[in-house]
């Protein structure tokens, strides 16, 4: 991450965390060295804020649809496994567009349709539904959709490592087939040889198609005035 966001914003400029949990993503680019970020996160579990701000996190409390910001005041904004839970995400990514800087950034991790884990479970079982949770699936080709409606253009886009989206799936199926408890309690997000299993796979996945989770880098489209 911490070589990702020098390559798009350089060594300075200001950064929020939507969804920041307890801070454990600004606290890891806090400690780059060589960087002078000023990081803010956003976060409405209480539990997590406080002891983001014990890393020494400035933390704003509440719901991303809720909190207020100055406009332009941020060089890259980030959604890392948030923006499926977003009730209005239009109207989210157009509070985004304002609160961006010019030449400002906004990166998406989500879930994606398409992959083949999908696929195989997309009628019933599939992990990245999480309902109720996950209000809104998008494949590669909507969320740009969106992006675009939005004014936004995508720089980049990339698939990355989801196996405990194969783990939930099959644990779904076998616990809805009534499957013998143990062998559904094996399918679990702490079960290293499934891990690496199901990293193999999602390896071998993406040289030929999306995986269940992408990476959209987005940033405001330039428009350009005529005298």
């Amino acid at each position: 991450y911490i070589k990702l966001y020098k390559k798009l914003i350089g060594r300075n400029g200001s950064i929020l965390d939507v969804g920041c949990g307890d801070g454990r993503l600004l606290a890891v680019l806090k400690s780059a060295k060589d960087c002078k970020w000023s990081l803010y996160g956003l976060d409405f579990n209480e539990k997590g804020n406080k002891r983001a701000k014990e890393k020494g996190i400035h933390i704003s409390n509440g719901k991303f649809e809720d909190i207020q910001f100055p406009q332009k005041s941020f060089d890259l904004v980030i959604m890392n496994e948030v923006f499926e839970h977003l009730y209005d995400p239009y109207k989210s990514l157009i509070k985004i567009k304002k609160i961006l800087k010019s030449d400002g950034y906004f990166i998406i991790e989500t879930p994606c349709t398409g992959s083949w884990d999908y696929k195989l479970f997309k009628e019933h079982y599939w992990g990245g539904y999480h309902i109720p949770r996950h209000l809104n699936i998008f494949s590669r080709e909507t969320i740009k959709m969106i992006l675009k409606k939005a004014d936004f253009e995508v720089v980049s886009e990339r698939s990355l490592l989801s196996p405990p989206f194969w783990i939930l799936s099959i644990h779904n199926k076998l616990h809805d087939r009534g499957w013998n408890k143990k062998i559904v309690n094996f399918f679990n997000f702490y079960n290293p040889f499934l891990l690496v299993l199901f990293t193999f796979i999602d390896l071998v996945q993406m040289r030929f198609g999306p995986t269940s989770t992408m990476r959209i880098i987005a940033k405001k489209k330039r428009f350009l005035i005529v005298k």
